[in-house]
């Protein structure tokens, strides 16, 4: 077993889970007509999953044969949260506090909101932490961490070796900050100044680790198994979800995705049934 890439395939479906979670009881909430502090109770689940998230990869890393370390990857890493989180400032145009004050201080779930800025408010309600904090300081930490095991899983379904894997993460992160300085604020380069947004969310932690489940999928030769089916089913859902909760078009592009992947694997099927039956001759 792949010890690395089976803990970020936890993480990223993990994070998924939570989102998906998160989505689903605002959706509720807001037709309900539910109050910000009841819908931030949402949190005592969240929290389980997060837990459960990292019992689990403790427990696939307890005992298993320690994989060597890439220090230049620790230290990116490292030194990509402790600048992210010490040194850069929201966008000026960025309402994303505005807003989420607004909505603590009222204790209302305003439709208008997106889901995502719901997500901050109903945990600064919850913790009582105040909303900069949340936005600047605390959440900052699990999405890149959530970005950093999304890359990594990416890495693992385009490369065999972990070395490659390794390489590609720390390109990844050198050519997000060198974009991020050279053009400024961007919806895609913004994960290191900006990792709060909604759209930042979607294509910079969702796409990759829905890219990867296309990639993995493509690649399986048992797709047709009932167990297997009911899990990527199950997946897809919590894809759609979880990229609804970043912005309003997030489940469209995440549908899309999805659509293609299953249209490759269902022309793979018919193939490879055309091979074995004797409709199709096979290409040498």
């Amino acid at each position: 077993m792949n010890l690395k890439k089976s803990v970020a395939e936890t993480l990223t479906n993990g994070y998924l889970s939570m989102m998906a979670l998160f989505f689903a009881a605002a959706f509720l909430a807001m037709k309900l007509g539910w109050s910000l502090s009841m819908l931030s109770w949402i949190w005592i689940p969240l929290i389980a999953i997060f837990v459960s998230m990292l019992a689990i990869v403790w427990r696939k890393a307890h005992g298993a044969a320690k994989p060597a370390v890439n220090r230049v990857l620790v230290i990116g890493m490292v030194l990509t949260v402790v600048v992210s989180i010490g040194f850069t400032r929201p966008y000026a145009e960025d309402a994303t506090l505005e807003i989420v004050n607004s909505a603590v201080a009222a204790n209302h779930l305003v439709q208008s909101f997106a889901p995502i800025e719901m997500l901050y408010a109903s945990f600064a309600k919850f913790t009582g932490l105040e909303s900069a904090t949340v936005l600047y300081y605390v959440f900052p930490i699990f999405l890149l961490g959530f970005f950093f095991a999304g890359i990594w899983r990416l890495g693992s379904a385009l490369f065999d070796e972990e070395e490659k894997v390794a390489e590609f993460e720390l390109f990844v992160i050198g050519i997000y900050w060198m974009t991020a300085f050279l053009e400024g604020q961007s919806v895609v380069t913004g994960i290191f100044l900006n990792s709060w947004n909604g759209l930042t969310w979607l294509s910079c932690f969702v796409m990759p680790v829905v890219l990867a489940n296309c990639l993995e999928w493509m690649k399986q030769a048992e797709a047709g198994k009932m167990q297997g089916m009911i899990k990527k089913i199950g997946m897809a859902v919590i894809m759609l979800l979880a990229g609804q909760l970043t912005n309003e078009k997030g489940g469209f592009y995440v549908a899309l995705m999805l659509f293609l992947a299953i249209a490759v694997i269902i022309v793979r099927k018919g193939y490879d049934y055309g091979i074995t039956s004797g409709r199709f001759k096979k290409r040498v």
